[in-house]
């Protein structure tokens, strides 16, 4: 079976297409990870100042 250039633009494109669906869903996971270390973060810093009795409650 032979590939026409019609059959090898297609493909071309349909790999474009699947390389910029990649990169929002890699681009959507890093912002997501990055949400939830900013909250772990402030709970440690919540728990730290507590043991450390930085805060008074």
């Amino acid at each position: 079976m032979l590939a026409t250039k019609r059959d090898l633009a297609d493909i071309r494109l349909e790999i474009e297409k699947l390389r910029l669906e990649a990169n929002v869903k890699i681009e959507q996971t890093k912002s997501s990870l990055l949400k939830w270390q900013i909250g772990i973060g402030f709970i440690l810093a919540g728990i730290m100042a507590k043991g450390f009795n930085w805060i008074g409650f």
